[in-house]
């Protein structure tokens, strides 16, 4: 899966103000992507336990000679929705990874390795 970072660093910001913004917007998304995550952490968790139920709805009915369809369906429509709940969290963690990898410009606008602006 793609991590789709992107960066804008190549070109220096017209002040220290425009700077100081993105590395605080770069911050906070940071924050709300981790948020996002623990979201989608519990989301599949509590997921999972719905699934573990509905199996034991299913084992009980095909065990006692119950009709045993509707309940293989919703048993399938809860897997299918785990799949798509750990493919979206997998998205979210992708994107931190790339925030993490990707360092925030130093707030002067300068280069990181010299401090300076453009020579």
């Amino acid at each position: 899966m793609g991590s789709g970072c992107s960066s804008d660093r190549g070109r220096p910001p017209s002040s220290k103000d425009e700077a100081a913004a993105r590395v605080a917007c770069k911050s906070m998304t940071r924050v709300q992507e981790q948020k996002h995550l623990a979201q989608a952490n519990r989301h599949t968790a509590e997921l999972t336990v719905q699934i573990v139920r509905q199996r034991a709805i299913v084992k009980r009915a095909l065990d006692t000679g119950q009709p045993s369809e509707m309940a293989e369906s919703l048993l399938h429509a809860l897997e299918e929705r785990l799949g798509a709940f750990e493919k979206h969290r997998e998205l979210i963690f992708d994107r931190l990874k790339c925030q993490i990898q990707t360092p925030p410009d130093p707030p002067d606008g300068g280069y990181p390795s010299t401090g300076r602006g453009l020579p």
